[in-house]
């Protein structure tokens, strides 16, 4: 009577631990940065050595209001998000053994305004006109772009609080003034 088996081919390789982390940012290691409210980084862990066995990564960040991180494998994404001055520590650490890890600090500095101007300084116009004024900041890319519209004498000319919008009423004269939320002026 024949014998009945069955078989299992096994290919045993031999495994190579992790020895190193290390963080990317543009092709070249990172290093601890300063960023700003919008900006957008992007990070890759690669794993050493080439030929180690596990490549997976953990991701480990701190709670922060000034930043955001998603994850997607061996890639961190960190977005600055609203006004809040704050660091990011980020770490990628082996998921092999431990071993292999990099942690990075990202502070996030918002970009103050240095000064604040009107697209128009002195004009004039008859009622019933409606002028625009726009907020000119400086630098521009000023992290926070909020200005207040206050007229001096609403009888001769009202403003529009958050647009800039300047209604003109009567005749006289009158000054429109543009507040950053700060207080500056």
């Amino acid at each position: 009577d024949p014998k009945i088996s069955a078989t299992c081919s096994i290919t045993v390789i031999e495994y190579v631990e992790v020895t190193s982390v290390t963080l990317y940012y543009n092709g070249a290691p990172a290093q601890n940065m300063t960023i700003h409210p919008g900006d957008v980084v992007e990070f890759e862990a690669v794993v050493g050595p080439e030929n180690a066995t596990n490549k997976e990564v953990e991701w480990i960040r701190n709670q922060t209001q000034c930043a955001t991180a998603a994850f997607n494998g061996n890639r961190c994404t960190v977005t600055a998000v609203g006004y809040a001055s704050g660091q990011l520590n980020l770490k990628a650490k082996s998921l092999d053994n431990g071993k292999g890890s990099q942690q990075l600090i990202i502070t996030v500095t918002p970009i103050s305004l240095t000064s604040l101007g009107l697209n128009l300084t002195k004009t004039s116009a008859k009622v019933g006109d409606k002028i625009q004024l726009v907020p000119i900041y400086t630098p521009e890319n000023v992290s926070k772009k909020s200005v207040t519209f206050k007229s001096s004498d609403a009888s001769v000319a009202s403003v529009d609080s958050s647009t800039g919008l300047v209604s003109c009423l009567k005749a006289g004269e009158v000054t429109i003034t543009a507040t950053w939320t700060d207080g500056s002026t």
